[in-house]
Parts: C-alpha cells; sequence; structure tokens
C-alpha cells in the first residue's frame, strides 16, 4: 500500500510541475522539466512535515522506489528493439556515428574519474565543516555522471559497508546534478544558438516552452498493438516481460554474490546492470522463438520515459535535509566547483570532436554528466529538434566506450569496502585518469578545434563543412587602413513588433503575437504580454497593423553590382524575337548625343523565348550598326554575340574560342573542345575579354559603380534579401564595391569573391576589407570559373548533349582552363588560406574541381578547413558527391534554374539526366551540405 501512495504522490508532484512550468516564465525559458520541478516541491514538502503523514511513507520508500524504479529503467533499455535498418550511403554517416560515439564515451569516462578526484579534494579541505569523511566525495560521479539511480545503487552497497548516510549524500550530489544540467545547460544551449553553433536549431516553439502540445498538434505516439486486447494488452504484455526480466535480474544477483570479496558485493548490488543483462537474454530467447515482434520499440520507449522520470522524481523525494544541512558547505563547494569544471572539460574536449554537430556532442556530455542520458538527451533536442545530426545515436552507443570506466568504479568501490585506503585510491584514480586521456591522444577522439566562444572556428578539419555564424567572421590579415566603425558592445537597441502575422520559419503552425529584437536578434517570441513583459522599460515598438514580418534572405550566391549594372544596358529580358532585339538597340542608338562612340551593350536574351530558337547572329546586329561595337549578354552570362565591328576589330576566330594545349583529354573523343557555332557561322563569344575592357564580359566604364549599387541594392531589398553575393569580381567591380562601402551607400551585406585568374592579390590591395564587414563590405575568398552553363550548351560535360536539329554536330563543350592552370590558381588560393568557390556547371568540371581539390588540399588542409565550394553543381554525379562529402565541400545549387530552363535541360540532355538537374537531395542523402542560389542576375527577377 505504502508503495502505491509513493507512486500516487509522485504523480501529484508531476502534474503541479507541469502547471507551474505553464505559468512561471523563468521555468518555461529554461525549459526545466516538470519532473524536476517536482522533485524540488517533493523534497521540499518531505522535509517540512510530509513524511510518515501517509503510513510508510518517508524518506526511505522513496529510497526505495529509486532503486527499483531505475533497474526497471534499464531493463526497459534492454528490451527496446533496435531501429529498422536501413540503406546507408557507403557507411560514412555510420562512421561519423561510431567516431562520435567513441570520442564521446571516452570523455565522459574521463570526467567521471576527474569528477571523483575533485569530490575528494574538495571534501577532504572542507569536510571539516560537519566532520564529513573525505570517502564520501567518491560519491560525486556516481550522482553527477551517472545519476540519481546508480547513486542510490552504489551507495546502498556502501552504506552496507558501514558507510552511513552515503545515499543521502549521493542524491544530494544528483539532485544538485540536475539543477545545473537545466539551470546552467538550458542557458548555454540558448548562447550556442544565438552564436550559429547548433547547425540545425529551429528555436523554441510556444508548445515546447510550456510543456505541451496544443489539440491540432497532438499524436499517436504510444505504438504499434501486437497483441489482441481480448486476449491480452499489449501494454500488458510489455509490463509482463519487464517483470521476468526483473526476476532474472535478481537471480544474476544471486549468482554474483558467490564471487569473492568486494566484488562480489559491488557486482551483485549493481541491479542496474544485472536488470539490462537479463532483458538482452530475454529479448534473445524471443527472438529465438520467433516472437520478438510483440515487443514494440516505441512503447517499449514510452516505458523506459516513465520509469525515468519517476526515478528522477523519487530520488529528490529520498532526500533527508537533515544530513545535507549538517555537511552543507562541503557538499556546496563541491557542487559548485564539480560543475564549473564539468563545463569547462566538456567545452573544451567537445571543441575538438572534429564534427560539424561539435556542439550538439558538447551540450549532449554536458547534461549527461551532470544529470543521466536522457537529460543529455533532453538538452540535445533543444539544438537538434528533427534529428538531423547523429548526436542522439552518439549517445546511445557510447554506453560501450563508457565501460572503460570500470576500473574506476571498482577502485572507489574497494576504498569504500576498506580493501584499499584512500591515498591509495586517489593515487589510482589519478593514474586511471592519465590513462583514459593518454587513450583519447592515441585513438585520435581530438581533432582541429570546430568552434570557439566566438561562434563556428574558421579552422575546420578534414572533410567538416561548417556555417559561419553571423558573428564570426575571419581575423584581419593585417591592421585596417581606415578607421573602423565604433562598437556598441554596451548600448542595447529593443524593438516589439506585433499586431501582424509572423512567421516563424519554423512550423507553419506557429502564431506568435509578438517579436522581441534586441540588438539585431530576437530576445523573445510568443504572447504578446509575455514578450512584452521581457523587453525593457526604453524598449521600441512597431504596430505591423496586420502586415507579415518574416525572416529575411541570405543569397549564397549572386552578382550584386553586376545586376546594378545591367540596370543601365539595353533590357532585352522581354524579347520575344530577335527582331525586337534589334528594334531595343535601334532605339537606344537613337537615344544617344552625337559622338557618343561607347560600346553599345544589351543583356538578358533568352534563345528559349525568342520566335526563331536561336542565338542573334553577327548579321542581325550589323543591322543595328557597323560603326561602333554592339554587344548583346545572353541570359546565362556565359556567351554572347557580337556584331562585325567587335568581331574583327578583337581579331576573334573559331580558333580563339577553343582550349589551349592537348593536354586537356576532354572525355569526349570527338568534337571536343570546338565552339559551338549558328547556322551562318558566326563565333559565339565566351568570356572573350572585350576591347578596353577590364577582363570581365563588360567594358570598362560602362556603367557607373556607385549607381549600380544603389540600383542593386534598393532591388535587394525589395525582395527581402539581406546579406548579398558579388560571386565574381573583377578589379574594376572590387574598386566600385569599396567606393560604394565608403561612401556607405551599401544598404545591406555584400561578400565578395575576386575571380582568380585575374590574380591572387586582392585581400593585400584591399586589406581593410579582410576580416569583419567594413562599411558593410567584405572579401570572402576567390572564385574560379571553370566552364559555362547548360542552357548555352557551354557546360563542360562527360558526354555529349543531345543533338538539335541545325546545329554542329554535338559535343562536350570544353573547359576554361586546362588542369595545370586549376591547380595552380588552386594551390595559389590555398597557400593564402582563403576559401575558394569554383563555378562548375557540367559533370566534367565538377570532376576537375573535386580531384584538384583532393590533391591540394591533403597538402594544405587549409584549402578544406576554408570550406570550398562547387557553385551550381547542376550536373554533378552520385560519384562525385561522394567524394565531396569527406572534402567538406558545400553543394550551391541553382536550384531554380529548373523552374526557367527545365524544358532547355531536357532537351539539351535527354530525359535521363535532364531530369536530374539540380541534384539537392542526392547531395543531402551523401552528407554534402546544401546551399541554393538565385545567380542574380542570371534568373529574372520575380
Amino acid at each position: 500500500m505504502s508503495a502505491l501512495f509513493g507512486l500516487s504522490l509522485i504523480g501529484i508532484f508531476c502534474v503541479i510541475g507541469m502547471a507551474l512550468r505553464r505559468w512561471i516564465p523563468a521555468l518555461r525559458t529554461n525549459m526545466v522539466p516538470a519532473f524536476v520541478i517536482a522533485g524540488f516541491l517533493g523534497a521540499i514538502a518531505m522535509n517540512v512535515g510530509l513524511s510518515g503523514v501517509l503510513e510508510g511513507v518517508d524518506h526511505e520508500l522513496f529510497t526505495m522506489l529509486t532503486a527499483q524504479l531505475f533497474t526497471l529503467s534499464f531493463i526497459s533499455i534492454g528490451l527496446t528493439p533496435p531501429p529498422t535498418s536501413t540503406k546507408g550511403d557507403g557507411g560514412k554517416t555510420q562512421k561519423v556515428l561510431l567516431r562520435g560515439a567513441w570520442a564521446m564515451g571516452l570523455t565522459w569516462t574521463l570526467v567521471f574519474s576527474i569528477q571523483a578526484l575533485i569530490g575528494v579534494g574538495v571534501v577532504a579541505a572542507t569536510g571539516r565543516f560537519g566532520g564529513m569523511d573525505p570517502i564520501y566525495g567518491f560519491m560525486v560521479p556516481f550522482a553527477f555522471a551517472q545519476g540519481p539511480g546508480q547513486a542510490v545503487t552504489f551507495a546502498g552497497i556502501f552504506e552496507q559497508q558501514g558507510w552511513d548516510d552515503a545515499v543521502n549524500v549521493g542524491l544530494a550530489f544528483a539532485s544538485a546534478g540536475f539543477a545545473a544540467a537545466f539551470l546552467v545547460g538550458v542557458p548555454l544551449a540558448k548562447w550556442g544558438m544565438s552564436k550559429g553553433l547548433a547547425t540545425h536549431s529551429m528555436g523554441i516553439s510556444d508548445s515546447v516552452g510550456k510543456g505541451y502540445f496544443r489539440k491540432e498538434e497532438e499524436t499517436e505516439s504510444m505504438g504499434t498493438e501486437t497483441t489482441f486486447s481480448g486476449n491480452i494488452d499489449t501494454l500488458t504484455f510489455h509490463f509482463a516481460m519487464m517483470g521476468l526480466a526483473y526476476l532474472l535480474a535478481h537471480g544474476l544477483a544471486w549468482i554474483f554474490g558467490h564471487l569473492p570479496g568486494f566484488v562480489g558485493d559491488t557486482i551483485s548490488g549493481m541491479m542496474f546492470m544485472n536488470g539490462l543483462l537479463a532483458a538482452y537474454f530475454l529479448r534473445w530467447v524471443l527472438r529465438k522463438i520467433r516472437v520478438e515482434h510483440l515487443l514494440d520499440r516505441q512503447m517499449q520507449a514510452k516505458l523506459t520515459g516513465f520509469t525515468t522520470d519517476y526515478v528522477v522524481v523519487a530520488s529528490f523525494l529520498a532526500v533527508q535535509a537533515a544530513v545535507v544541512a549538517a555537511w552543507l558547505v562541503p557538499i556546496l563547494v563541491t557542487v559548485v566547483l564539480v560543475t564549473a569544471v564539468t563545463v569547462a572539460l566538456c567545452f573544451l574536449i567537445g571543441q575538438r570532436y572534429g564534427s560539424d554537430h561539435d556542439f550538439e556532442r558538447t551540450m549532449g556530455m554536458f547534461g549527461t554528466l551532470t544529470g543521466t542520458t536522457p537529460t543529455g538527451l533532453a538538452l540535445v533536442r533543444i539544438l537538434d529538434p528533427r534529428m538531423r545530426t547523429t548526436t542522439m545515436a552518439e549517445m546511445g552507443l557510447m554506453n560501450l566506450p563508457e565501460m572503460l570506466y570500470i576500473p574506476a568504479m571498482l577502485t572507489i568501490s574497494a576504498a569504500f569496502a576498506g580493501e584499499l585506503g584512500l591515498g591509495a585510491a586517489v593515487g589510482v584514480m589519478a593514474a586511471l585518469t592519465v590513462a583514459y586521456f593518454v587513450i583519447m591522444l592515441v585513438t585520435r577522439s581530438f581533432s582541429t578545434r570546430t568552434w570557439t566562444r566566438r561562434g563556428m572556428s574558421i579552422k575546420r578539419p578534414h572533410g567538416i563543412p561548417s556555417r559561419p555564424s553571423p558573428l564570426t567572421r575571419p581575423p584581419l590579415s593585417s591592421p585596417p587602413s581606415t578607421p573602423r566603425p565604433p562598437r556598441t558592445k554596451d548600448l542595447i537597441v529593443e524593438t516589439l513588433y506585433h499586431s501582424g502575422r509572423i512567421l516563424t520559419m519554423v512550423d507553419q503552425d506557429d502564431a506568435p503575437e509578438a517579436v522581441l529584437v534586441r540588438n539585431g536578434r530576437i530576445a523573445a517570441i510568443g504572447p504578446l504580454v509575455e514578450v512584452r513583459a521581457r523587453a525593457s522599460a526604453g524598449a521600441g515598438a512597431v504596430d505591423l497593423a496586420g502586415r507579415t514580418l518574416m525572416p529575411s534572405f541570405i543569397d549564397s550566391h549572386g552578382h550584386l553590382l553586376q545586376h546594378g549594372m545591367l540596370a543601365s544596358l539595353v533590357d532585352l529580358e522581354n524579347a520575344s524575337s530577335i527582331e525586337e532585339i534589334v528594334t531595343a538597340f535601334r532605339d537606344r542608338l537613337a537615344q544617344r548625343e552625337a559622338g557618343d562612340h561607347t560600346p553599345l551593350v544589351g543583356a538578358k536574351y533568352d534563345t528559349q523565348l525568342l520566335a526563331e530558337g536561336r542565338h542573334p547572329t553577327r548579321a542581325d546586329l550589323d543591322a543595328v550598326t557597323t560603326a561602333l561595337p554592339v554587344f548583346a549578354l545572353h541570359r546565362s552570362m556565359h556567351v554572347a554575340v557580337g556584331n562585325s565591328f567587335l568581331v574583327d576589330g578583337a581579331g576573334l576566330t573559331r580558333r580563339d574560342a577553343r582550349p589551349r594545349g592537348r593536354a586537356l583529354r576532354p572525355l569526349c573523343r570527338w568534337h571536343a573542345g570546338r565552339v559551338r557555332r549558328g547556322a551562318s557561322g558566326d563565333v559565339g563569344l565566351r568570356r572573350a575579354p572585350l576591347p578596353g575592357g577590364g577582363g570581365g564580359l563588360l567594358p570598362a566604364g560602362i556603367a557607373d559603380p556607385l549607381r549600380a549599387a544603389e540600383l542593386a541594392v534598393a532591388d535587394y531589398l525589395r525582395h527581402g534579401i539581406t546579406t548579398a553575393q558579388e560571386g565574381a569580381a573583377d578589379p574594376a567591380t572590387i574598386g566600385g564595391l569599396v567606393a560604394a562601402a565608403r561612401a556607405e551607400a551599401l544598404g545591406l551585406d555584400v561578400v565578395v569573391y575576386p575571380v582568380v585568374q585575374l590574380g591572387t592579390t586582392a585581400f593585400d590591395e584591399h586589406a581593410e576589407f579582410a576580416g569583419d564587414y567594413v562599411g558593410r563590405l567584405r572579401l570572402g575568398g576567390y572564385k574560379m570559373i571553370l566552364d559555362g552553363s547548360p542552357q548555352a550548351r557551354s557546360a563542360w560535360m562527360s558526354e555529349p548533349y543531345q543533338p538539335i536539329e541545325g546545329d554542329e554536330e554535338p559535343g562536350c563543350a570544353y573547359p576554361i582552363h586546362n588542369p595545370e592552370e586549376v591547380e595552380a590558381f588552386t594551390r595559389a588560393v590555398a597557400e593564402q588560406g582563403r576559401q575558394l568557390i569554383v563555378h562548375c556547371n557540367g559533370d566534367a568540371a565538377a570532376q576537375l574541381w573535386v580531384e584538384t581539390a583532393e590533391r591540394i588540399g591533403a597538402e594544405h588542409p587549409a584549402l578544406l578547413e576554408a570550406r570550398p565550394v562547387m557553385i551550381h553543381a547542376q550536373t554533378v554525379r552520385d560519384d562525385q558527391l561522394e567524394r565531396m562529402a569527406p572534402l567538406g565541400m558545400i553543394a550551391s545549387i541553382f536550384s531554380c534554374h529548373t523552374w526557367f530552363w527545365g524544358d532547355v535541360h531536357l532537351r539539351n540532355f535527354g530525359p535521363e539526366r535532364g531530369r536530374r538537374v539540380s541534384p539537392a537531395r542526392s547531395a543531402l542523402d551523401r552528407g554534402v551540405r546544401v546551399t541554393l542560389h538565385q545567380d542574380t542576375p542570371v534568373t529574372p527577377r520575380t
């Protein structure tokens, strides 16, 4: 009867805990679980008069319940079937998972031993306040690193060996550990989210904060019915299996009890481990008789959750305040110091696990080393709610390397049993600590630092991509030559947005009433009353008046200044025939002043929109004029047509369009490297320099850069883009952007990538922009262009394009540079330690870039640490994606290309290749990080 009373009290306190979390903002903000709130309330109640009110309901009852429920939780874990295996990605995910589990397990073992040494040291130094024996300090890791269940289990063994009050000391440490896990862990997790360290975080929804779901959010998750309820209920069957395993566990304990000395006492008393072994054996028997399917994974997981929640609450209710109060000083000092050291060790080691989800691992370790594995998982769920990383799976597997702690556990047990003196035990623990650290070094569980307190680290380990935090920028290569804008570190600027439709981009059902922005970052979101309470007295307010508020966009690849410059050219975007192109040029020519002989340049014609279905010819443009250069840029920006004045004046022939030398050895055996020409035999200019030009497609002086920046910025902001890129800048373009930055004409952040083919001195010439943003401008790295575009049939392919009526025999197109040149460019960038983004539309170009990155990255790790990028990646193959993943190479995919030119791709490549253009899903499945871009001004503005 008393046990049922005890379980009922635990349930009552859990319900009260749920209500308090719902109504107290501090509990909701820190995501303190209802079972922890229930535990603290229950501990207070039991120590101020509730103990003994009901018959048999006292601290000893809850000590017993903690131990028994803990054993049942391990039995439930052992009975839980493994997840259904699925076809992997060539073993890459499994390798990441196993490596992470090994490193995290070793971390746990190392910190376990360090916590024990700190506990003994602190209690030895402070134990005179109350007469606490230093040996009680050895209880810390059982409570912090293993949780209340194991604290009670081992403390019970130690009490049988004559150490009174070991249970209360262990439970006091365990309770403090749980408080640290959430009161310290949740703010740390949120800090990491604000720094961009959690790559898959989604923010904390209102329902998650409150701790329960609205009716429309509820899901059926109790599991599958595996038995007919008219015969035996499925839940009854699962309880029956747990009961059977419990009996088997006691049988194992009886057998282990016959081992000699303290070893037998210790192992036989470890009922949680006996229960786990018994459950494994029982599941093996069920599998042998072919009825293991009756165990439902989801239902068994719910039973594990139930027992874990109740274990935590029962452990709090078992604490006797009188015992803890007598030794309050050593216990408090120990708790504070152990928490601080655990945070420091988790952060120090967690920065070097060598993965793009190291922060998730770090917080998982902290939660586990202060509470239990479910506590660590709770912190990970804040950072990775959709389980996009392998962290949660790694935390399950890390139990295997954690078994290395057994020598440390037996050493502590020997000390409590009197088989080993305290000094000798401390010496052995110190030696084991060194041994665990050496094992971590030998097995290379440490790697290059992947994150810092400022955000994601610039120096990534091999094969690990990352996304930069908004607060993290590369360090300056030299002191800035112009003063930086003043920092406003101590200035707090807050704005409250309300009374409109607020889109969080987390869940389509989210409907928060208000958002508080503090110094440019979201500080709170939710009901207006609660958010307003979080705002300072001087916060501003914006009444949205029914309008929609949503996050702005980052254009991961585009050409901002080029977009603005094209606005001043002849607009050919809407031309539906070659005649309209000619007319547009003639109209602009008629508007010119006499004596103006600058090139007449038009842009954005699209052959698929032209009635003729072909490019204009030299003869077509000669109809405009032959007295000055006339130049028409294709929509792709990789093909242009010139009139006779331009072509003849530049001395261009078909030979100029061919790749230089025979070293290329194209994969197409025939027609390789021959420029495609129209039916009239015209030469199409492909990235050919213009007379008087600066090395790019546009002639020098064709547009005012300040005016171009103004036009482009206005258009970007109008479309909700607040971070843009100039993804292929020649010296003139860089100069224009620098002038705009110094004139404070950039109303958004712009990242510039100079074209590496034009030199690698940009970071020296503009050193002030080599680090953080100056005037909202910074240099991001270098850009290399390897081929053309697929819709213009100039993307370098490994297999020929499909034939088109009236055209020459199809070829594969060709690269802009041979492999030796590409290697030289790549090496130059790697030696500077800069990021290199490479234009690859064709799969042959992709092959050249991947092979070059592998080769140069092995010699110069800085190339991979700087996160190399394959721009466009439109026809990249699966085998190439598998090679990109270990390099950490990002696939920046031109996803909207299929919307504008999907029919063209099918016509150029045929159905099989055409249907897999922009293979984002294939990239993600193979562990390649993907970004999406629109390559402005290539795509039409919508």
